[in-house]
């Protein structure tokens, strides 16, 4: 059950309650010495240290994680190649990351597991940005109509985010603000996770109050 609750936690931001799921599941991993289980609670781990801003931490639990996983629990791979790449563009290991990320599209295009996709062109664009590149913004807007495609509002608004942020750098703030509030209105739900907590912010930032509900669902205010 760990494999499918730990992840929504960490979705939501929600870290504390995730660890506490993953130090269940290790000691019932180390108990009975399920190897696939215990590369789960390293991969997740590894996931949670990322977005606590510790991705060096988070780094070289996914390599052990994808050590093990690899010979008894391949299923996870992808996931944790993705988290992998995350960590590599916090610690500006560009080269790695892309490298990492080309592991992992080729699994996509090999095993059809489509729903990666958005993220993994979400955090290529992330990487050609570091890299100064042409190509950072067409491969956002990419992610952006490929989570458009699939019908997933949480990584359209992943990919909206990193869109408006480049936007914002470039002087393009209007763009972007645009861009991104339009697909915050879009929600009805879910205003305490942390990429809606995060979108609400920059569009604060760039003056822009986020659309009020008119189905008299809870909005967060300007202070969030």
């Amino acid at each position: 059950i760990a494999f499918w609750t730990v992840p929504v936690f960490i979705w939501a931001g929600n870290c504390d309650r995730a660890e506490t799921a993953l130090e269940r599941l290790s000691i019932r991993a180390a108990k009975f010495s399920l190897q696939p289980y215990q590369a789960m609670a390293l991969g997740q781990l590894g996931g949670i240290a990322i977005q606590r801003g510790d991705p060096a931490r988070g780094v070289l639990l996914l390599e052990e994680a994808l050590r093990i996983a690899g010979t008894s629990y391949a299923m996870v791979t992808t996931g944790y190649l993705k988290d992998l790449a995350d960590g590599l563009i916090a610690l500006s290991r560009i080269a790695e990351a892309l490298d990492v990320l080309d592991q992992a599209s080729a699994r996509v295009n090999a095993n059809g597991e489509l729903l990666h996709l958005p993220e993994l062109l979400r955090l290529r664009g992330e990487a050609l940005v570091q890299a100064g590149s042409a190509d950072a913004e067409p491969t956002l807007r990419a992610a952006l109509d490929e989570a458009r495609r699939q019908e997933a509002p949480a990584w359209e608004l992943r990919a909206a985010i990193s869109v408006c942020r480049l936007l914002q750098t470039c002087g393009r703030a209007d763009e972007g603000g645009e861009l991104l509030g339009a697909t915050y209105a879009r929600f009805r739900e879910g205003f305490d996770t942390a990429d809606l907590l995060a979108s609400a912010k920059l569009l604060d930032e760039l003056g822009r109050t986020p659309a009020q509900d008119t189905t008299g669902l809870r909005r967060p205010s300007r202070s969030v």
